[in-house]
């Protein structure tokens, strides 16, 4: 009984602390232990709160990546193959390509007669490959480059002083500034540089001149070319992208680097271009009750494209009819490795050979984009054994010598490379 009592007594008292009633108290210990005790257990639970977080984020970071490569991996898989076009979609697409290229060359036409007729110009420069414009800002406002500059060779790296060159070339053929009669025309398709040649022509136009830069290659026809530019996303822009080039080979066209990348631009056909500026130059300059229009002078730095365009120039007889002056830099070391210099340089000996042949061995050739423009070009010839690239350019500048009235000049002025000069806004118009 007695045992039964001490049970009885004992479940009462549970009861009791169940109940909230307080149960009895152990020894107090110091104030400074138990907050101490407190203060580690609650560190404790956060250290292992935090590192379970971090645990779970951690894994919710992978599935939501693992899951988005499964994903693109799926769509790459299901994907459906292009499908085969029908002849009337064919014949459609190459509708929509005819009238988009004729929108074009009508556009080109009505914007080179609008800049000579607003600015009643007498005379052009024709700047292939633009860059950064430097070179028609000398045109028009030579005084911000009269200081020499040193200038780092490419080949041997050796630094030396250097005058602009151009300078005393554009005093000797347009005169002293302002030079508001003549109308530079300048091919840049690389778009890093299109935001910069948009402040230049601004700028240039706010002074008074005629200006116009098309965002396009220099090329033999009109349509679209595969062109390489600085990837400005992933590298910085050395020397003004002067890597910057027209693609042909399909492995170029095809490799992609960190630096680099592959672009569609649009491409002009020179030959055209070209007669267009000389016309509007003719007209003009009968408006104004001249017997012939002014000089015309052209630029040409397209890193091997001139194997390419000065042939078809020639060929077309646009090169030897409109320019003047001709100053080149010539790209042989990629002889080798570029497609067109090499069937250029394969060519131009029997391109040359084939102009020499009799009239009626030649075949009239129609400008594109021009029904009235026909000039006389030769028959396709047999090509001989591949000269050298020396060989070719040096064949090429003597036909030009004794055949043309065109003046080939050997001047490569790089000098400004960056430009460096001010763009103040004009408080007044020069012409």
């Amino acid at each position: 009984m007695a045992s039964d009592s001490s049970n009885k007594s004992h479940n009462e008292q549970n009861l009791h602390y169940g109940g909230f009633v307080n149960p009895p108290r152990s020894p107090p210990a110091s104030t400074s232990n138990r907050a101490g005790g407190n203060n580690n257990s609650s560190s404790s639970r956060r250290s292992r709160s935090e590192r379970l977080w971090r645990v779970i984020v951690f894994i919710m970071v992978g599935i939501i990546v693992a899951l988005f490569f499964v994903s693109s991996a799926q769509r790459k898989a299901q994907k459906p193959p292009p499908a085969i076009i029908t002849d009337v979609e064919e014949d459609q697409a190459t509708e929509s390509l005819i009238d988009a290229m004729e929108h074009s060359i009508a556009t080109d036409k009505a914007t080179i007669e609008r800049i000579i007729d607003e600015h009643d110009c007498t005379s052009a420069y024709l700047d292939v490959g633009t860059n950064i414009a430097v070179q028609i800002r000398k045109l028009y406002e030579p005084h911000l480059y009269t200081k020499p500059e040193y200038w780092g060779n490419r080949i041997n790296n050796v630094t030396q002083l250097r005058n602009a060159t151009m300078l005393p070339r554009f005093e000797s053929t347009y005169g002293p500034t302002p030079r508001c009669r003549v109308c530079a025309f300048g091919f840049e398709p690389n778009p890093n540089h299109h935001e910069r040649l948009g402040r230049v022509q601004a700028h240039l136009r706010a002074l008074g001149y005629g200006v116009k830069v098309f965002h396009a290659a220099a090329a033999e026809t009109d349509g679209v070319v595969h062109f390489r530019v600085t990837n400005k996303k992933q590298t910085k822009m050395e020397n003004e992208d002067w890597g910057a080039k027209r693609l042909d080979k399909i492995e170029d066209i095809e490799y992609s680097s960190h630096d680099y990348k592959t672009i569609a631009a649009r491409s002009v056909d020179v030959s055209r271009i070209f007669s267009t500026i000389d016309d509007a130059l003719t007209k003009k300059a009968k408006a104004l009750g001249m017997e012939k229009h002014g000089p015309i002078t052209m630029k040409l730095d397209i890193e091997s494209g001139e194997f390419g365009v000065l042939p078809h120039l020639l060929r077309t007889g646009v090169l030897c009819r409109v320019v003047d002056e001709a100053y080149i830099e010539w790209h042989e070391w990629f002889f080798t490795n570029d497609p067109i210099a090499h069937y250029s340089t394969v060519s131009i000996k029997a391109m040359i050979k084939g102009m020499t042949m009799t009239e009626n061995k030649q075949q009239s050739y129609r400008a594109p984009g021009d029904a009235n423009a026909i000039v006389v070009a030769p028959a396709p010839p047999s090509f001989p054994e591949a000269p050298a690239a020396d060989d070719a350019m040096q064949t090429f500048q003597e036909y030009v010598a004794n055949n043309c009235k065109t003046k080939m000049l050997d001047d490569d002025d790089e000098t400004y490379l960056h430009d460096g000069q001010p763009m103040d806004t004009p408080t007044h118009s020069m012409c």
